[in-house]
């Protein structure tokens, strides 16, 4: 059955469902049609440019406005947004439906159990504690066979998943806000997802239910209406991701935004240099003839005598021997442009902590393995870990619903943070010993089997972790039955 043919399928058989849940979430439904995404953004030559039009958002004078914002990506702030962004695209994002009993699996398609030592993580989830499906499952399986699977693998014609989830990585970085446009079919199902470019989106408030919808593009500001040309969307088209901004009920605000004050004391120190380089080179030492006053051309012939005998690599080190009087003064660096140099690395460092990044990541002179694994753990505890959460707690709300309206499907991406096997052992060691754990509690949480014998379910203090060649972990046999 194809992808089209399933969507008027399901349609047909759950079309009440479906009309039920997005009345209940949007005021009304509206024909979808193609838009002229390119166009929007594009500066038309009868007065439009590249900002918003100014009613109750940013202008294009404002430093941290999404326009102005998005063109300091480069340098540092590139390298910080994109590293991470490909870890955000790295991440495995999975399909699920809880299982009760005597429940219908009609339409869940193909798919397979879910082992104990997952089952208990996807548990721990943040973006899943509140969904109550979750809470009061027995257990859930994995959807590997699906048209939700299959819209995120292959977002549209010209994007795919990876792609697709950097480029959001990016623009909530860069302005803290990230737009997925959901074009839907004839029946109301999604069937191409595009990631519009944040910065030339504008959300239009409502006064009873908050939010009205959404413009896009470059607006005509020689025009009266200023929204003329833009691209109306309905609220129920997009899926806005946004990261916290104490400052706005609408709008997020990005790593970049917070720093910017860094960003622009890097650019101008970015300036001050080049200025430097163009106007006023320096050598490394001057020459002082003490043989008398020399006039230009003798001069001139100086010069290229000790630049003919130091200059350039191959030179260094050697040794020249002049039968004139010359006296060397070597130039360094003065304590001002030391302070100089310390403050770059200061606003990197700034800039690195606004996006997660940690500074070891950044500087490739340290190349210690213990510094590695312990910034490579925290970067995916509190960096990456929090980003894909965020994502997916979004999707479950607005996107998922739309194929399963009774909410047994949810989407889940794996915990991105290594397990530290040691100090889980030893952690749970220590819980057996004290009685707070069993036996078979414990080895579950390492992902373990459970042990036949009965007197390993009942927590007793003294007790141990047998070790016996047959207890090998269980971490993911389950999933290939």
């Amino acid at each position: 059955m194809s992808s089209k043919e399933y969507r008027k399928k399901y349609y047909q058989e759950n079309k009440e469902k479906i009309k039920q849940y997005q009345k209940d979430r949007y005021e009304s439904l509206k024909e979808t049609k193609m838009k002229d995404l390119v166009g929007a953004v594009t500066p038309n030559s009868n007065g439009g440019n590249n900002t918003f039009f100014s009613i109750s958002g940013p202008t294009k004078q404002d430093p941290v406005s999404p326009q102005n914002i998005m063109q300091q990506l480069k340098s540092w702030i590139y390298t910080c947004s994109n590293i991470n962004a490909a870890a955000v695209g790295s991440q495995d994002l999975h399909l699920y439906a809880t299982v009760e009993e005597g429940q219908n699996n009609k339409f869940l398609h193909k798919h397979i159990p879910v082992s104990h030592s997952r089952w208990e993580n996807i548990k721990k989830n943040s973006s899943l504690k509140s969904m109550a499906r979750v809470k009061q499952a027995e257990n859930v399986v994995e959807i590997v066979d699906h048209p939700l699977i299959t819209l995120l693998q292959n977002m549209n014609k010209f994007n795919n998943n990876y792609e697709s989830f950097e480029l959001t990585s990016i623009y909530l970085d860069m302005i803290g806000d990230a737009y997925w446009y959901i074009k839907k079919d004839e029946y109301g199902m999604p069937e191409e997802i595009w990631v519009l470019q944040g910065q030339y989106m504008k959300i239009v408030p409502a006064k009873r239910v908050f939010l009205k919808g959404y413009l896009y593009g470059v607006p005509d500001l020689n025009s009266i209406d200023q929204s003329k040309g833009l691209i109306k969307f309905n609220k129920d088209e997009i899926i806005h991701f946004k990261t916290p901004n104490p400052n706005s009920m609408y709008y997020g605000l990005g790593a970049a935004q917070a720093v910017i004050a860094s960003i622009n004391r890097m650019n101008s120190m970015d300036t001050s240099e080049q200025a430097r380089l163009n106007n006023m080179g320096r050598p490394d030492f001057v020459v002082n003839y003490k043989g008398g006053k020399l006039d230009n051309k003798e001069i001139k012939k100086i010069e290229r005598m000790w630049n003919g005998a130091f200059g350039g690599p191959s030179k260094d080190g050697k040794i020249k021997v002049f039968d004139e009087d010359f006296g060397l003064e070597t130039l360094g660096f003065s304590p001002r442009d030391m302070e100089y140099l310390s403050g770059r690395i200061w606003s990197l460092k700034e800039i690195a902590g606004a996006f997660g990044v940690p500074y070891s990541m950044l500087d490739t002179s340290d190349t210690k393995k213990a510094t590695s694994e312990l910034a490579d753990r925290w970067y995916a505890k509190n960096t990456i870990l929090p980003k894909i959460t965020r994502i997916a707690e979004k999707l479950n709300e607005q996107l998922v619903p739309l194929y399963d309206p009774s909410g047994r499907l949810f989407l889940n991406f794996d915990n991105p943070v290594p397990e530290d096997r040691e100090l889980l052992m030893k952690e749970n060691t220590e819980y057996v010993k004290a009685g707070i754990l069993s036996v078979n509690e414990a080895r579950l949480r390492l992902g373990m089997a459970a042990l036949d014998d009965e007197s390993f379910d009942i927590p007793k203090v003294g007790n141990s972790l047998p070790t016996k060649e047959t207890e090998q972990p269980d971490m993911e046999d389950d999933d290939e039955e």
